[in-house]
């Protein structure tokens, strides 16, 4: 993807690049602070046809920051760690918690790699705060507890738990999943009594919780129609295409949107439902439990990172930590080598 990213780069110092930039695989938030794509926020603030205070909470605290937004997008999944909140303790868990506590309870994530377990802690942290605001030491702690806890990435016996159920049966401290909508969060459970929690990425003072977007959408600073673009835009946001994304099963970004699909799978046999464009999804399935609803919404509440697919971190991660592996080299230099490495990285590049 970086050979991409420079070419877009130099169409753009060209004079060639796109009106419209798409995809999760360009940072968005930099390019606007070096000036590659607008501002959107003025659009956003004076469009009558447009409400900022319809984004969710946590949406909306993510997009927009000491009033600017340069990317917008029409909906995301939750990606992270679940687990039940009687052995992990907190759905805020640092990798201090889960080694100072929980290691005495359940086995982690059954046979998972370390890299990914690495990768998950060190990426994550960096792409909430586009900086490496952490140690050298912290960072050891952090791949210390990876290899602890994870396998080596040659290892024949790698698997991933990748189902609720894992957590739920006491299997599995933490499970990685992706939940796209209610269901794919509801159908995953048996128990209603038992619903787990949404942890995200444990990380050195707390947890990351982690959206993936869809539709990553910005508009380049040196299109001739930015009024046009605009436009094209925001119908990722418009009530039509909110709800489209939200019977395809995805989460909408905008909250109304959101609170009328939750209002349909907690009651689907309502007549009321019948009228509308949620009766497609919900006519076969019996109601929502109300705790799976809970915690389903206090997961969207708590999302604070924009994943972004920058495979040169993970490369960075994973070619340091397999030295470890197939060369024996001693675990603090390979963390003093990946800490320098990223700090140059994202100077680089951020």
């Amino acid at each position: 993807m970086v050979p991409t990213i420079y070419a877009l780069i130099q169409y753009f110092i060209d004079g060639n690049a796109p009106d419209i930039f798409y995809g999760a695989e360009f940072d968005y938030v930099n390019w606007g602070a070096s000036g590659m794509v607008q501002d959107l926020y003025p659009y956003m603030s004076t469009d009558s046809d447009f409400d900022i205070d319809e984004i969710s909470p946590s949406i909306k605290e993510l997009l927009i920051k000491d009033s600017h937004c340069y990317q917008l997008f029409s909906s995301y999944s939750l990606y992270g760690y679940w687990g039940l909140k009687q052995y992990v303790g907190t759905t805020n868990a640092s990798i201090y918690d889960l080694i100072n506590d929980c290691c005495k309870k359940s086995s982690y994530w059954g046979a998972t790699c370390s890299t990914d377990i690495a990768d998950g802690i060190v990426r994550n942290t960096i792409m909430k705060d586009h900086n490496c605001d952490f140690t050298e030491t912290q960072l050891y702690d952090a791949i210390e507890f990876s290899v602890n806890t994870g396998l080596s990435p040659s290892s024949a016996s790698y698997v991933r738990p990748n189902d609720l159920a894992s957590v739920v049966d006491g299997g599995y401290l933490l499970s990685l999943v992706i939940i796209n909508d209610i269901y794919s969060y509801s159908s995953r459970l048996d128990n209603v009594e038992i619903c787990p929690s949404y942890v995200g990425f444990p990380s050195f003072e707390g947890s990351n919780k982690v959206a993936i977007p869809s539709g990553l959408i910005a508009m380049s600073s040196s299109t001739d129609y930015p009024e046009e673009c605009w436009e094209i835009i925001k119908l990722l946001l418009s009530d039509e295409v909110q709800r489209s994304v939200a019977v395809n099963q995805s989460i909408p970004v905008k909250q109304n949107i959101l609170d009328e699909l939750i209002s349909a799978v907690s009651d689907p046999a309502n007549d009321t439902v019948k009228n509308t464009p949620y009766y497609s999804l919900v006519r076969n399935n019996e109601a929502v439990p109300e705790q799976m609803i809970e915690e389903y919404l206090a997961a969207i509440d708590s999302v604070d990172t924009l994943q972004l697919y920058d495979w040169g971190m993970y490369e960075i991660i994973y070619e340091e930590m397999k030295s470890y592996y197939l060369t024996g080299k001693p675990l603090d230099k390979v963390v003093e080598s990946m800490y320098d490495r990223l700090n140059l990285y994202v100077d680089e590049n951020y």
